[in-house]
């Protein structure tokens, strides 16, 4: 499950994961941003995945990149941070911030919340 909530005033989305996270999850979730109004042209995004269970395959990440990259045209700047605690997720994550080669994308992975945060709230 997916939930997304926008905070106007750090003006960064906070991303809730749990449960069973697959591919076409994810593909929803970059859906749902895209349907979302009034987001800043420079948007931070904080990924909460720490009570996920099982995520996508090594295999999936190139497919999760080639979904994301057609909307990131709609943004000046897209900050990603991921907090994980599962070993697997983590791996995933990883991956995706290795093989990320946007110009328009930073991707960081955490291992907690409060640190993620922190990055985030330096603009």
């Amino acid at each position: 499950m997916v939930e997304l909530k926008f905070d106007p005033k750090t003006e960064i989305l906070k991303v809730k994961f749990s449960g069973s996270i697959g591919l076409e999850d994810i593909k929803d979730y970059v859906q749902q941003i895209v349907n979302l109004d009034n987001l800043p042209s420079n948007l931070d995004i904080l990924n909460d995945m720490l009570e996920v269970d099982q995520y996508v395959s090594a295999d999936e990440v190139n497919k999760i990149l080639r979904t994301i990259q057609p909307h990131l045209a709609n943004f000046n700047n897209v900050r990603v941070a991921s907090v994980h605690e599962k070993p697997q997720s983590t791996a995933i994550s990883t991956l995706i911030r290795e093989r990320n080669k946007f110009e328009n994308m930073e991707y960081r992975v955490y291992s907690s919340y409060e640190a993620a945060l922190e990055w985030l709230m330096i603009k």
